[in-house]
């Protein structure tokens, strides 16, 4: 039945339709939608207690990691994942879905587990759907050319197509017939759900490049490069003028800045794949140094001079390593 829906929405997709034959489709559907609206899963209130682990925040209905990253408490599929990061977090044992050798490797980090595994899900095929929801087309020309340029270091492993905004497309989002990557921009951050989700969105209210590239990444299933276990050997985090930077509070500082403890990091990994052990300081999925008072946030802790004559980190454009663990994961 999902197969056969889908297909005749894509037929819908492809059609020129009237407006009266597209009210009528928009009203046959209005009661299934209505339905799944009064039904939606009710996300329970603080499920971490007093046990957020770092780099973590918890809202009423999601959890955000590293600032940008977002769990939605009520998707089906971050059901394991939360489940586990929540028992790790009080000392319980994990949830064994399924036992597997486990290679935890990820933007370098490496260590070798045999355990069980929930991590992130990638597009098949590294086909994305997406559906603007929003952006003007200013905006969508700014985040199709992100996506054409993540598409050419993949070496096209990596590729993004387009739903129209219509009714039935916001139908099979909602039910999870067909994943997609609902993109919307509100002003209220730019942030991204980690790889494939039954409810994959990505907010956008700052249309540079380097931004939407970085969100891009997420979508695709990349951590924060300055967030993994081992960052400490690397660089220097200045929380004291991150915080002077940007105004935020204690809380929010800790959600972006804090490192990731390894026994929630390893949630998030793929299994099975080979990467450098190299730290990309470089990488577009690292935040960038500021400067405050002549204090930076973050630098490298070797000294090593990366821009203007200074130790600072963090990318603007897609790195070397991003391109090559990019088609390392597809």
């Amino acid at each position: 039945l999902s197969e056969q829906l889908n297909a005749y929405f894509d037929e819908l997709d492809e059609a020129v339709l009237s407006e009266e034959e597209e009210n009528q489709i928009v009203k046959e559907l209005e009661p299934v939608m209505e339905y799944f609206e009064e039904n939606m899963p009710k996300p329970i209130e603080n499920v971490f207690g007093n046990n957020v682990p770092s780099g973590f925040m918890e809202t009423a209905e999601t959890i955000n990691i590293g600032g940008d990253i977002i769990l939605d408490k009520r998707d089906p599929e971050n059901a394991v994942i939360i489940s586990n990061l929540v028992r790790e977090a009080k000392g319980l044992p994990p949830i064994e879905e399924e036992e597997v050798k486990v290679q935890n490797i990820t933007r370098g980090f490496y260590s070798d587990r045999s355990g069980w595994f929930q991590g992130v899900k990638f597009w098949p095929g590294g086909k994305v759907k997406y559906r603007f929801d929003g952006p003007n087309n200013s905006q969508k020309n700014a985040i199709k050319q992100a996506m054409r340029e993540w598409e050419r270091v993949s070496d096209r492993k990596v590729h993004f197509s387009e739903y129209k905004n219509k009714r039935w497309n916001k139908f099979r989002w909602k039910v999870g017939l067909s994943q997609h990557v609902k993109i919307t921009s509100k002003n209220d951050g730019s942030y991204a759900t980690l790889g494939r989700k039954r409810w994959a969105y990505m907010n956008i209210d700052d249309f540079s490049q380097d931004t939407i590239l970085h969100e891009l990444g997420h979508v695709l299933g990349l951590m924060h490069e300055h967030q993994r276990p081992d960052r400490d050997d690397y660089i220097l985090v200045n929380t004291e003028a991150a915080q002077n930077i940007n105004g935020w509070s204690d809380s929010k500082i800790k959600n972006n800045y804090e490192k990731i403890g390894e026994k929630s990091y390893r949630w998030f990994l793929k299994n099975d794949i080979k990467a450098t052990e190299q730290y990309d300081y470089q990488s577009i999925m690292h935040y960038p140094s500021q400067m405050f008072n002549g204090e930076y946030s973050i630098v490298r802790k070797d000294g090593k001079v990366s821009f203007y004559g200074r130790p600072v980190v963090g990318g603007y454009i897609l790195s070397d390593l991003d391109k090559e663990f990019i088609k390392t994961l597809y």
